[in-house]
């Protein structure tokens, strides 16, 4: 019983070392893709902006179908939609950012979130948590 005790904890052990590992991949792989992505997002180029964030988006997406564990995918998505809205509105892109603008509100409708936020209201949450980023396209 005793021998049995210990394949067991040392099993468990495995699998919890082997599952940190794995969110530990996910965010290492994060953290690279979000340099990436803030390199042309914080550019002066506001189609810069919007291709690192189109484009950071393919990735996660690609990630989140592999499997790849230890993201917060629906915030991720949340997070990223609403800076393309604020890209969006900030170039007078008014379909685009009306797209845009639906996806989120379904991300948010999926996530369970009680309050709808209008459009107004994201762009003021996005400029408002990058206060201390700067963000050159906006400064046109």
């Amino acid at each position: 019983m005793r021998k049995f005790h210990h394949i067991v904890v040392v099993y468990f052990g495995l699998m919890l070392l082997l599952g940190c590992q794995g969110q530990r991949a996910g965010m290492d792989a994060y953290s690279d893709q979000l340099n990436r992505m803030y390199e042309g997002y914080l550019s002066p180029d506001p189609k810069l902006a919007e291709q690192a964030l189109l484009e950071h988006e393919t990735t996660i997406r690609k990630w989140e179908k592999q499997g790849l564990r230890g993201l917060d995918y629906p915030y991720i998505y949340r997070v990223t939609e609403s800076r393309l809205l604020t890209v969006y509105v900030h170039t007078g892109e008014e379909q685009k950012a009306q797209r845009t603008y639906q996806s989120l509100t379904n991300i948010m409708a999926l996530n369970h979130t009680s309050h709808v936020w209008s459009m107004q209201e994201v762009i003021a949450d996005v400029e408002g948590a990058e206060t201390n980023l700067l963000v050159l396209w906006r400064k046109k």
